[in-house]
């Protein structure tokens, strides 16, 4: 089943961790990650490499927790760092009861340390494959109790909620905005679609252009990440995804995807934001146009 949390700390503090070990506890991340329930998700390859899929989905719509990582740095190390952070996850929600949580505190808790630990799972994997040490991925969470739902994320991919009453919103940030003006420049790069937009605003261009630089990362053994609170309704659809929907998509364009395929159900859902994100990658003109792979994984909330 899997070591759990305290033999990969124990692990990860050892100035030269015992090769063995490593290569046992990788072999036993890899295995966890292919038992990664699939729920309400979509995971496509990038058409430039299609025998390789850097993306992993996890979504067990049973404890209502759904996580996308999305692998950075090349085949070499991206894919196996994804596999590694899915592994953990999977193994740490093996351990949980199998229904929806209900009490918010020890799900902050369980969301955090268990997104924590995957990040040390990656970073300490490296001592293993030195060649492939830019490695690294990222990650967003969510977990839905009731009415509520945690999102956690680490990196630019994200979480998103649907509502057939008041549409899409945006859950999760990579960088908290700390005024009107970058908080303007957030909102508008989500709409960004003609190049004249960016000519006409430098500031709005130099993070345009950006958009494919990560602050953090799971790997980048990080001491905190924290998890947000967020008020859900029966019948929304929260969502999380790797950063190719949204670079490729604006806010708008998913938002009126939802619209249409959201009152068909999560499975519909995830399907069309995927494939509506492929068509727009081969538009090679069009400005947000990015190959990648793509990968969304989508909860129904129950409600009480």
């Amino acid at each position: 089943m899997g070591r759990g949390k305290n033999e990969v700390r124990m692990v990860s503090g050892y100035s030269r961790p015992d090769t063995a070990v490593l290569e046992e506890l990788e072999k036993e991340w890899i295995e966890a990650s292919l038992r990664a329930p699939k729920g309400h998700s979509v995971t496509v390859t990038n058409v430039d490499h299609p025998d390789s899929n850097e993306d992993r989905v996890l979504c067990d719509t049973k404890k209502q927790i759904a996580a996308v990582f999305d692998g950075m740095g090349g085949a070499a190390g991206g894919e196996r760092s994804a596999q590694i952070a899915c592994g953990v996850f999977t193994q740490e929600l093996e351990l949980l009861d199998d229904k929806p949580a209900t009490d918010i505190i020890q799900a902050k808790e369980w969301l955090a340390n268990t997104l924590l630990t995957a990040g040390q799972a990656v970073h300490t994997n490296k001592y293993l494959h030195r060649e492939a040490r830019n490695g690294g991925t990222t990650g967003v969470a969510v977990q839905v109790i009731g009415k509520k739902a945690l999102t956690i994320t680490v990196g630019d991919s994200r979480g998103y909620r649907w509502s057939a009453k008041t549409g899409l919103d945006r859950l999760t940030y990579e960088w908290e905005p700390w005024g009107e003006e970058q908080e303007e420049i957030v909102r508008r790069l989500d709409e960004v679609s003609e190049r004249k937009e960016l000519n006409e605003n430098l500031e709005l261009m130099r993070h345009f252009v950006s958009r494919n630089v990560i602050q953090e990362e799971l790997s980048t053994k990080l001491s905190r990440a924290d998890v947000h609170e967020h008020d859900v309704e029966e019948g929304d659809i929260v969502f999380v995804c790797s950063d190719a929907i949204h670079d490729n998509l604006t806010l708008t364009e998913m938002a009126a995807i939802a619209t249409r395929y959201g009152p068909e159900g999560p499975d519909a859902l995830a399907k069309a934001l995927v494939e509506y994100a492929q068509k727009r990658s081969e538009q090679p003109t069009h400005i947000r146009a990015k190959h990648d792979d793509m990968s969304v994984a989508c909860l129904l909330v129950q409600g009480e």
